[in-house]
């Protein structure tokens, strides 16, 4: 993994200085997949898209903020004098953060309250990631539960990944005829490897969050060297080694298909 740039953003209602990381290249070394679609992997850092203004505490989308300048000579593993003296790094939310904002009418689509709370799901399920209960009170648990219902309700069924992320939920909750129903979906031909492993799961009636890939997935590379910083689609490029071979398939298929149906029509 190489560091990427540092980038400098202006918070847009105090004007505080915000700088935010970027990797110019990475790879899935070491890489861990859970069934709630969170990955993991040290040689591939993801960075917010959204944070918490240290100074005066607004919430904020990254990609409304102005970019006031993309420092080459700071990075995140190595910031400048100027970047330490005159910044503050943006940083991840935690779960008293996605409570707050979700409470505050920051929020003002669907799609903003499903990164909020599968922000929060993922945060809570952190605890069991390491090897930690997930409630440390009733509390805990009425958030936690209330969150995921509320993912329910307003998760796009339209997307693949959203798909398996909704089953996952109902195998959660113990709902396993509903899981397997959600993943026998005809959207989810590319997702035979997390697909099996979920309804061995509902299976055996385990409820629990579990790592999908027993060993490492095999090294892929990736080199982000025009220093984006987006987030990456877990459930694809990182989730399966076989998609883009799959993909290809799909695509002589139709090729194949199609110069069959110009044949017949020409005799």
């Amino acid at each position: 993994m190489l560091p990427g740039p540092d980038y400098i953003y202006e918070c847009n209602v105090c004007g505080q200085l915000l700088v935010r990381g970027s990797i110019s290249s990475g790879n899935t070394l070491g890489q861990r997949t859970y069934s709630d679609g969170k990955t993991i992997a040290p040689m591939l850092i993801n960075f917010p898209t959204f944070t918490k203004c240290s100074k005066c505490g607004s919430f904020l989308w990254i990609k409304e903020l102005k970019l006031v300048k993309t420092d080459k000579n700071s990075s995140w593993f190595s910031p400048s004098n100027d970047i330490k003296e005159q910044t503050e790094r943006i940083e991840f939310l935690n779960i008293d953060d996605c409570i707050e904002v979700l409470g505050s009418g920051a929020v003002r689509t669907n799609e903003e309250e499903f990164l909020i709370r599968r922000e929060l799901w993922w945060l809570y399920n952190d605890r069991a990631r390491r090897n930690e209960p997930i409630f440390n009170s009733y509390k805990d648990e009425k958030i936690y539960t209330e969150n995921r219902k509320r993912l329910l309700n307003i998760i796009d069924l339209t997307k693949a990944k959203n798909i398996i992320m909704a089953a996952e939920i109902n195998r959660n909750t113990g709902n396993f005829d509903k899981c397997r129903e959600l993943l026998n979906s005809k959207e989810l031909l590319l997702y035979t490897w997390a697909v099996d492993k979920i309804l061995a799961e509902c299976d055996k009636g385990n409820k629990h969050l579990v790592q999908l890939n027993e060993e490492p997935l095999r090294n892929k590379t990736y080199d982000d060297s025009n220093g984006s910083s987006g987030e990456k689609d877990s459930f694809l490029e990182y989730l399966f080694p076989d998609y883009r071979y799959r993909l290809k398939q799909m695509k002589l298929f139709r090729i194949i298909k199609n110069i069959i149906g110009v044949f017949q029509k020409t005799y």
